[in-house]
């Protein structure tokens, strides 16, 4: 049961980052609670799909699932998959330094928040039960801060609703559960098909009830109060870190391929994305999202396929020894 609720804060941590308590990419691709369905069957669907994919091959490396199924298109295809994710790390890492700022209202003009998160995702990422305590606390943040609207009228703020296609809110749900596929291959390959499809559902269920919650009301992040200021910074500082951690998974694994060496690969792909956080995030959030959204789309599609075909041949053996 522990591994369970380790696993599903995990996931939903990795998801919930600075862009969705802030409501910023609820806006753009979301909308509005109608949408949000059809992230929940999307996001669940992928996430049961990438477990199948870990499941079937025994590995939790995503770089060795495409090579045993994609052949010689492979490393492009996980290539591509690492530049999304990389983009993905910058446009956080720049949302939640801006963010930050605007939080503590410090001014400052180097990333030093951005710069903390980097820190702390290398740090964490070493321990497996550093993971599983940060992802818990950020979760826990996180529904208190999203849920305090609904007992605090003070501070509340209303959320703009606007229409979004839900084309746009299903590639959201498929970037959303690739993003994670590097965190989703690792809990899946040694889980029983049953315990990760709980896991999917679970995560899916507390994503889509934080998410109707978000887009109902919001809480102000400026506030008088010292003490309200720490907590909103923590909330948002965990989710990022915990974001910036599941989504430098693939290319921290691509990068010990060359230095063999897990602190210079943190150092390499942290100063990367440091140095590329002070463009504009709008553009980042964009491109790497669109990109990983098309990758994860093109990756269930493939698996889902291969899966149906499997399944058919499956039937159609036992109905031939059936006859026999």
């Amino acid at each position: 049961m522990k591994k369970f609720i380790c696993n599903v804060c995990l996931v939903a941590s990795g998801t919930i980052g600075v862009g969705f308590l802030s409501g910023k990419e609820l806006r753009i691709f979301v909308g509005s609670p109608k949408n949000i369905a059809v992230f929940v069957v999307v996001f669940t669907a992928a996430q049961i799909v990438y477990s199948l994919w870990a499941s079937k091959y025994r590995s939790a490396d995503v770089q060795t699932l495409c090579a045993k199924t994609f052949g010689k298109c492979a490393t492009v295809i996980y290539f591509l998959l690492v530049l999304g994710n990389v983009a993905t790390v910058v446009a956080l890492l720049a949302t939640a330094d801006e963010t930050l700022c605007a939080i503590t209202d410090l001014g400052l003009r180097l990333p030093i928040f951005a710069l903390v998160v980097c820190l702390l995702s290398s740090v964490v990422g070493r321990s497996d039960n550093a993971v599983s305590i940060l992802s818990a606390v950020a979760v826990t943040c996180a529904v208190v801060y999203i849920a305090l609207p609904l007992v605090v009228a003070n501070g509340r703020v209303q959320f703009e609703q606007c229409d979004v296609s839900i084309f746009q809110t299903a590639v959201y749900a498929l970037f959303s559960a690739t993003a994670l596929c590097g965190v989703t291959t690792r809990i899946a390959c040694n889980e029983s098909v049953r315990q990760n499809v709980l896991v999917a559902v679970t995560s899916s269920a507390t994503l889509g009830v934080l998410m109707w919650v978000r887009m109902t009301y919001a809480v102000a992040t400026t506030t008088a109060s010292v003490f309200a200021t720490i907590f909103i910074a923590t909330t948002y500082l965990s989710s990022a870190t915990t974001s910036v951690y599941a989504n430098s998974v693939a290319p921290l694994s691509l990068l010990d391929e060359v230095t063999h060496d897990r602190t210079m690969s943190s150092y390499l792909l942290f100063a990367l994305c440091l140095s590329l956080c002070l463009l504009q995030a709008d553009f980042l959030i964009e491109f790497g999202y669109t990109l990983v959204g098309a990758i994860g789309t093109m990756l269930v599609s493939v698996n889902f396929g291969k899966f149906a075909v499997e399944k058919r041949q499956i039937r159609q053996n036992k109905r031939v020894l059936c006859l026999k």
